[in-house]
């Protein structure tokens, strides 16, 4: 599903992220943290390496997964075990 209005906060005393959103779309929204920026396409995790939340290469990844309700704008989703002062790449 596409995101609409969403935002992404941070609690760094947890080394978490917690992404809040409204969906299109109702089910499951899956989301993955991967370390780096991912400029080049061929990278990126598939759709469903996301959804098993897994890197590219079908490692384990820091995710997680929501069942979405697409009258809320509170659909929320919170991606824990991150490392301080590390640039991520959400998918």
């Amino acid at each position: 599903p596409k995101l609409d209005h969403y935002s992404i906060d941070i609690d760094r005393s947890k080394n978490s992220l917690t992404i809040k959103f409204r969906a299109n779309v109702a089910g499951e929204t899956a989301c993955v943290a991967l370390k780096g920026d991912f400029a080049n396409i061929g990278d990126r995790p598939s759709a469903e390496q996301v959804y098993l939340q897994h890197d590219s290469s079908s490692v384990d990844a820091a995710g997680c997964k929501t069942i979405t309700d697409i009258t809320s704008d509170t659909n929320a989703c919170t991606i824990t075990g991150l490392h301080p002062n590390t640039s991520y790449s959400v998918f």
